[in-house]
């Protein structure tokens, strides 16, 4: 899966740089990619783990 930094209308495309740490970038694309429909099961909760994790290790 790929994301890119290109769109508009509600959900507009961001680029890396736009982004004020590396975890903020890391899951604003993680929360793009659940959007996608073809994400399901074992991928999907992979991600689901990874955004968890990120906002775990803020709480410290």
């Amino acid at each position: 899966m790929e994301v890119d930094g290109s769109g508009g209308g509600f959900n507009p495309g961001r680029k890396w740089g736009q982004f004020a740490t590396r975890e903020n970038a890391l899951l604003w694309a993680l929360g793009r990619m659940l959007c996608h429909e073809k994400l399901r099961g074992a991928a999907r909760q992979a991600v689901l783990d990874r955004i968890d994790n990120i906002r775990q290790l803020r709480l410290f």
